[in-house]
């Protein structure tokens, strides 16, 4: 028997041209067999403002159904991914055709720097998703993207990152300590 008893506030914040979506969560569990609270840290590359917008909100719903404790920042290039971006995203949803860096070249460049973080393709081409395995991507979406299809890539994603991550994060005022 399971008893759970959460508060869940989100914060939503504009940047710029972005939006940055952050769960804030307050949870008790008290559990036999609980899957325990992990924080999935998720990206959105995509140069078309509508389709950022519309794949994080797709995210999000997924993540407050499933009470999923999570932090979504979308980014209109490649560029201001790898200029903004940190090297510890548990799932990059990219898409391949952007101005200046294109998503497979963004992909090459995260693999070469050793980034291990979930590759999705989030594209309206079939054409390169037999290129993706060359970037050890986890998956390929074709758009328009499909609740329900997305919704079985993130429950994909979560297993995976929960079967390597084991370890939990504390933070003390600005320090953020893997235990």
């Amino acid at each position: 028997k399971q008893i759970l008893l959460q508060k869940i506030c989100y914060n939503k914040e504009n940047k710029g041209n972005r939006t940055i979506y952050s769960l804030i969560p307050i949870m008790h569990r008290l559990a036999c067999g609980s899957k325990g609270a992990i924080v999935m840290k998720i990206a959105v590359i995509d140069d078309s403002a509508e389709d950022r917008k519309q794949l994080a909100e797709k995210i999000q719903n997924f993540c407050l159904r499933e009470s999923l404790i999570y932090e979504i920042r979308s980014f209109s290039s490649g560029n201001e991914f790898l200029q903004a971006s940190r090297a510890d995203w548990d799932i990059i949803f990219l898409d391949i055709f952007m101005n200046e860096i294109d998503g497979m070249t963004l992909a090459r460049t995260l693999r070469g720097n050793n980034v291990h973080s979930l590759i999705v393709f989030t594209t309206s081409s079939r054409d390169y998703a037999i290129e993706s395995y060359d970037v050890r991507a986890f998956h390929y979406l074709v758009k328009p993207i499909p609740q329900d299809k997305l919704d079985e890539v993130l429950r994909l994603s979560e297993k995976s990152i929960r079967s390597r991550n084991h370890y939990i994060e504390v933070k003390e005022g600005r320090i953020m300590a893997r235990v």
